[in-house]
């Protein structure tokens, strides 16, 4: 996690009003999100979390207070400036998935890119290279009919990533799948936040998924009533993941064209995280994790990848 606050809001407040009656939605939050931390939000129905993630998706603003996101003050940008924040420094994911379904999952990826102005061979490009980051690289032609609920969620998620945003803001990312799935797709989350660094926020009412989490923000009748760090979850994950897989997964078929080319440019690293824990047992990773410190982070790093490279 870096020292660099993405997220920064202070004493916010949302009002709405039903007919003649005043609802107060959000009543005084305040906290601090830093770059590269993983977040769930959480809380009952009327807690305020929907009325809050449309604030820090800047889908709405606030009534009073302040919400700063990577240096913008999003309360006080017009619709046009706020248009360019969703598209260029938000990513979402929905429990609903929102994709076209008469498009592929290439063409959905790559939607986000048409309003950033990049050529066609670039969005193809790079919308092929976050589907094969989140496990899909022989699905790219695939539209949603013709993929699982999960499938689903990863184009989702790789929708989300293409434009390198500054956060990815989930909201009930599992709501839609069954437990299995669900893991997978949090697996998938956490490979993304700890490889890549991204800043990841999870709107959710269930307390499992907020557990896998760094650090869990609940909600209750617009206020915070508790701001918490998961310090065991990293272990609990890893162990749970790796002592469930009865067997490694096969090594997949070669493959020839232009698909197996842009597959041999992505980096080892970039495999889904559940084959990576398959290669070791639950006792390593929990005795690895316990062994390492700040000082031979970078080591332990570098091991890993070793024993990641093919052929090893």
């Amino acid at each position: 996690m870096s020292e660099r606050v993405i997220i920064e809001v202070s004493d916010l407040t949302k009002t709405y009003w039903m007919g003649e009656t005043e609802v107060n939605a959000l009543r005084g939050v305040s906290f601090q999100i830093h770059e590269g931390e993983m977040v769930a939000i959480t809380g009952p129905s009327g807690s305020g979390k929907s009325t809050l993630m449309s604030i820090l998706g800047a889908l709405d603003q606030p009534t009073g207070g302040s919400y700063w996101l990577d240096g913008y003050d999003i309360g006080n940008l017009r619709d046009d400036d706020l248009a360019l924040i969703r598209n260029w420094r938000i990513g979402f994911v929905f429990q609903q998935f929102n994709l076209l379904a008469r498009s592929t999952a290439l063409a959905n990826v790559a939607l986000p890119l048409v309003y950033a102005g990049l050529s066609g061979r670039e969005r193809t490009e790079r919308a092929r290279q976050m589907l094969e980051l989140v496990g899909l690289g022989e699905r790219l032609h695939h539209k949603p009919t013709e993929l699982s609920g999960g499938q689903q969620q990863r184009v989702a998620l790789a929708r989300a990533l293409v434009n390198e945003p500054a956060i990815i803001l989930a909201d009930e990312p599992t709501g839609n799948l069954d437990s299995k799935t669900g893991e997978e797709i949090m697996s998938l989350f956490w490979q993304l936040h700890e490889e890549q660094g991204i800043t990841l926020i999870i709107v959710t009412h269930d307390p499992e998924v907020a557990e896998q989490t760094e650090r869990v923000i609940t909600l209750r009748d617009g206020l915070v009533v508790a701001d918490e760090r998961n310090g065991h979850n990293v272990v609990y994950r890893r162990q749970r993941h790796v002592s469930e897989l009865a067997e490694p997964p096969a090594e997949p078929a070669a493959e020839s064209g232009e698909h197996a080319a842009a597959q041999g440019a992505l980096p080892a690293d970039h495999q889904p995280a559940i084959t990576l824990l398959a290669q070791a047992s639950a006792e390593e990773v929990a005795r690895q994790i316990a062994a390492e410190a700040p000082s031979n982070g970078t080591e332990a790093k570098a091991a890993r990848e070793e024993d990641h490279e093919p052929g090893n």
